[in-house]
């Protein structure tokens, strides 16, 4: 069973490594955590004893044996972080995880970037959904979130809006916290009792996402839920991706949800609109050009937020002959000429260090 050995160690000082490692922010209405795994947790109207949901996440399918799930295969490819400032929010957190920790098929790259807005009681993610196969890939997308009302699992009514495609959970007089598929027509809503084993094999999560109907109506048993809302699929090419928006919204009821939900929506719109003007920034350290060289490259990256950045180049005894720059670079695509006039024929190394990004890449030098 995935990252049980870790909360063992910790279990006796009553702190969860996952949640020491997590990154959160709240804006008064609603408090967000993403961890080192991609798990998304909320919490209303702040972040304390009143956790909502236990564990949002994201499932990507392709087959009935092929399924990315938080549980049996993410790992961590960037550690989350909250940008110091956020371009299209007043609160961002970013993270990437990829399939590491199985090494099982399919191999997805998960980019994630969850914005919120101060005292707005809803937040939106976005996945960016990158396809490592060397072929493409009908993807059926989904998010998956286990509701824990007022702190405590089990009992809570789980429901589907079908007029507004919202799937929602309450338990008395706790919060509603509801969810919203943004970038694609909904597909469908399945909800299950939780259990130990909900998620293994994957057949079982090849299921829920393919499941083509919409549960309406679910009142958990004393072990609580979980619910699966997936949107119509997409293929994305091999080496390419694709974005997967979710919205979540608190209300105090049913209507409350559904407008704060819309209100949601609109800042979705926004969000997307300053996508489509704007070449989206994510971390990345390209290929140089051209290569092999003699005596001249360039070096191309791109950062998605100011900080310090080092570009160095290294010799295959990985001793660092060069130090391209060492200096706060603004957000944005950055180009380094890189002559290597003095340096003989032979394979070497540059290695950019952005923030918590490192990537490191061969070049040849052919005299």
């Amino acid at each position: 069973m995935k990252k049980i050995i870790p909360l063992v160690f910790l279990v006796f000082s009553g702190i969860l490594l996952t949640e020491l490692k997590a990154q959160s922010f709240q804006t008064g209405s609603i408090g967000i955590e993403v961890n080192v795994y991609g798990r998304v947790r909320v919490h209303a109207p702040d972040i304390g004893n009143l956790r909502q949901i236990d564990r949002t996440s994201i499932l990507i399918g392709v087959g009935p044996n092929e399924v990315f799930d938080y549980k049996k295969d993410a790992g961590t490819e960037i550690q989350p972080y909250n940008v110091s400032n956020p371009q299209k929010s007043d609160y961002e957190i970013f993270g990437a995880f990829n399939n590491a920790y199985s090494n099982l098929p399919p191999n997805f790259l998960v980019r994630l970037n969850v914005y919120g807005w101060q005292n707005l009681p809803f937040a939106v993610c976005k996945f960016t959904v990158v396809n490592r196969e060397n072929s493409d890939k009908t993807s059926y997308i989904g998010i998956e979130f286990i509701p824990q009302p007022n702190g405590t699992y089990g009992l809570e009514t789980v429901k589907f809006n079908l007029q507004n495609y919202i799937g929602y959970s309450f338990r008395d007089a706790s919060p509603f916290v509801g969810y919203k598929i943004f970038s694609q027509p909904t597909y469908s809503f399945k909800v299950l009792d939780w259990t130990t084993n909900y998620y293994d094999p994957d057949s079982l999560l090849w299921g829920y996402l393919t499941y083509g109907n919409f549960d309406t109506s679910f009142v958990a048993g004393g072990d609580g839920s979980v619910a699966v809302l997936t949107q119509e699929p997409v293929n994305i090419a091999a080496n390419d991706s694709v974005h997967f928006y979710v919205g979540i919204a608190v209300g105090n009821n049913e209507e409350s949800l559904i407008n704060n939900m819309l209100a949601a929506e609109q800042k979705y719109q926004t969000l997307v609109s300053v996508d489509k003007n704007l070449q989206e920034l994510t971390y990345n350290l390209s290929q140089n050009y051209p290569n092999p060289f003699n005596p001249k490259t360039k070096i191309e990256f791109t950062i998605p937020v100011r900080e310090q950045v080092e570009l160095s180049v290294f010799n295959v005894m990985g001793e660092k002959i060069k130090t391209l720059i060492n200096n706060h670079l603004d957000a944005g695509k950055h180009f380094v000429d890189f002559d290597a006039s003095d340096l003989s024929s032979g394979i070497y190394f540059y290695k950019i260090k952005a923030g918590k990004f490192t990537s490191t890449k061969k070049m040849v030098i052919l005299k």
